[in-house]
């Protein structure tokens, strides 16, 4: 899973933020990345179908333009596409009020999802990390261990949020598991057992996702976890 190949797809007009954006939430703007792991793209009639095959895709809307009539239209092929996309807006502090961004971009975007929005100042990047990256996790969150290992920046917050429902699921079966020990002897028994087998694989297939995207050695440990 965390070997599989992805590209993140970035459209928007020159200017508009795609590459500062890149910067901030995935740490990196590399050109020797452009054509496997990134992908820029501009706003024009066949810029999605250029873009290839894309995991996730950001289009930067620029909220100084006064048309955004391109930015639609990418809108409406990415979402025929079926490809998650975020569509994020920039430059809200160059208008008359910060705030009428997010209503602007409620108003000229109707159908897509609110969570799939947001509005953030791209040279901030640890704020916009912290405003992304949780939905950008919900979105897809098959890409985690795949995103961490290309990504160093997210390294981190993906760690937290694999600990987190890792922990979410041991909880909930252990649980369930204290229910046959409502059954004296024999339930207590198999209880303990389940406990011990699927808690032990749960940590266990943790501290290899963990080591995976740190790219540590997984066979070490492999080794590592058998021992008592």
């Amino acid at each position: 899973e965390y070997e599989q190949p992805i590209t993140v797809g970035f459209f928007g007009r020159t200017g508009s933020g795609r590459h500062t954006l890149s910067r901030a939430l995935l740490g990196v703007d590399s050109s020797e990345l452009v054509g496997r792991d990134l992908s820029f793209n501009g706003v024009d009639t066949t810029s999605v179908a250029s873009s290839g095959v894309l995991d996730v895709a950001f289009l930067v809307v620029d909220a100084t333009e006064p048309d955004w009539a391109p930015e639609r239209r990418i809108a409406a092929q990415l979402g025929t596409r079926g490809n998650p996309f975020f569509i994020v807006l920039t430059h809200a502090d160059q208008l008359p009020s910060p705030s009428q961004g997010a209503p602007a971009l409620r108003s000229q975007f109707p159908a897509h999802p609110p969570e799939l929005t947001a509005v953030v100042d791209a040279r901030r990047g640890e704020e916009t990390r912290m405003r992304l990256l949780g939905p950008l996790m919900g979105t897809v969150p098959q890409l985690r261990l795949a995103l961490a290992h290309r990504f160093p920046a997210l390294r981190r917050a993906i760690s937290e949020d694999l600990i987190r429902d890792a922990s979410k699921v041991n909880a909930q079966f252990a649980l369930m598991s204290s229910l046959p020990a409502l059954i004296p002897v024999l339930g207590m028994f198999l209880g303990g057992m389940a406990d011990i087998l699927v808690l032990t694989k749960n940590q266990a297939m943790l501290v290899f996702k963990l080591a995976a995207i740190h790219g540590r050695d997984r066979s070490k440990v492999f080794i590592a976890t058998l021992k008592p």
